[in-house]
């Protein structure tokens, strides 16, 4: 051919079903530089495959799993040295496969069939090509059809849940979800897949979460599923148990909740250490619990745990402290705050997500911190410490809650760049008797 801009479009009967099986359109200048654009089979899956090769040096330009059996549609367009390549089913609706650019001088153009592998693992394979038409340079005609959503179904634990489904044409995954139908939060992959798994972590147990999944095909046309309802399981109750964090956290005891999806928990041989970035709420107030916490699950009985902090809070709007949690919109908050001059002790309670403050209480104390709760009955006591010799009560109150899970928090709030980071150093938490 002719070193000159050109479009292709080659149609294949046959199907690659094997493993390495391949056929495919080739570009040459000699047989040291080339391009290759193909589909072939790893044995699982169908691919579509470009690749460039500089004096036999290859370099891969687009390697996508497909949905497709025969026939098989291949186009490749030159425009000076950018090149593109897509494929279609039906040879009507076309996805991009890739779009590249790689200087070339052409000589020849042609169809292909190969084969790979090694010894009697090596498959034979006959192409079948119906045509080999050259076109203009207009594009292929859009694709408008978004892909078909199937199969949706959710796999949940105390604390997450695996949302799955497939879609009829490589998409991306997208999961909304939330305590409303508004959902809030969102978890994506942008690969383009036709068999999506994403996982939600975090979870409350024993919570309600609407959901809603989507995709997007290549050429940006996106599907959802209608709105769904999940049920997070129950954890299995056991009694409190006390942590020096002296070691890796114990993940057969505790539970990391990372809300936002921003924040981290690590232990450094004598401390857990849960860090907030900066910019961003994680409070613990109307309707939100964005706050990263270790969570351990607890049976619904008294009990009597002491904490200490060995963090200081100097900025405003730091925060740390004890959840006790029913569950998502119902439970207790302790904790020690700053207010911007000074630290404070606080408490409150929630009823489906509405906050009932039980004390707020300025506090002349720095790091460490420790801090108490008592329950019994439906009787709560927070009492504070600066030395864990000396204690003070701060507040006794009385609210029943079904209790499912205990554990420490840390938090900032505010807003733009005046909320701080903040790293809540936890050095123990001890259950009575101690």
């Amino acid at each position: 051919v002719t070193d000159g801009d050109f479009e292709i479009e080659v149609k294949f009967d046959s199907s690659v079903s094997q493993k390495f099986q391949l056929q495919g359109l080739v570009v040459e200048r000699d047989a040291g530089n080339l391009i290759r654009f193909d589909f072939y089979s790893t044995g699982t899956q169908t691919r579509a495959f470009a690749a460039t090769f500089v004096n036999g040096s290859a370099t891969a330009r687009a390697d996508m799993a497909i949905t497709l059996g025969a026939p098989m549609y291949l186009r490749v367009r030159r425009i000076g040295n950018q090149w593109t390549q897509w494929y279609s089913a039906d040879g009507v609706g076309w996805t991009q496969v890739a779009s590249f650019s790689h200087a070339l001088q052409v000589s020849t153009v042609g169809i292909f069939a190969g084969n790979a592998g090694s010894g009697s693992n090596v498959p034979a394979h006959t192409a079948l090509v119906d045509y080999f038409r050259v076109a203009g340079t207009e594009p292929p005609p859009p694709d408008t059809t978004p892909p078909v959503i199937s199969a949706v179904q959710a796999a949940v634990t105390a604390d997450a849940a695996t949302i799955t489904w497939q879609t009829n044409e490589p998409a991306s995954s997208e999961v909304n979800f939330g305590l409303t139908a508004d959902y809030g939060s969102v978890t994506a992959s942008g690969s383009l897949v036709t068999s999506h798994s994403i996982t939600l972590n975090g979870l409350e147990s024993g919570t309600n979460y609407y959901y809603r999944v989507t995709s997007a095909d290549g050429s940006g046309n996106a599907a959802s599923s209608a709105a769904l309802l999940l049920t997070t399981g129950t954890p299995v109750s056991q009694a409190l148990v006390s942590d020096e964090f002296a070691g890796p956290l114990d993940t057969n005891v505790w539970s990391f909740r990372d809300p936002r999806g921003d924040s981290s928990v690590a232990a450094n041989g004598n401390q857990l250490v849960i860090s907030v970035p900066a910019g961003v709420s994680h409070d613990v107030w109307r309707n939100s619990n964005h706050a990263p916490r270790v969570m351990q699950s607890a049976t619904d009985a008294d009990f009597d745990l002491e904490v200490k902090f060995d963090s200081a809070m100097s900025l405003k709007y730091q925060l740390q402290g004890i959840l006790v949690e029913r569950n998502a919109q119902n439970f207790l908050r302790f904790d020690f705050y700053n207010d911007g001059t000074r630290t404070r002790v606080f408490a409150a309670s929630f009823v489906n997500g509405t906050p009932t403050v039980r004390v707020d209480t300025p506090l002349a104390i720095a790091a460490p911190m420790y801090m108490r709760i008592r329950r019994v009955g439906d009787q709560w006591t927070q009492s504070w410490s600066a030395d864990g010799v000396t204690w003070a009560t701060s507040v006794t109150f009385s609210h029943a809650l079904q209790v499912a899970e205990v554990g420490v928090f840390a938090g900032n709030a505010g807003s733009g760049k005046s909320i701080p980071a903040h790293n809540a150093l936890v050095d123990y938490f001890r259950v009575a008797p101690w």
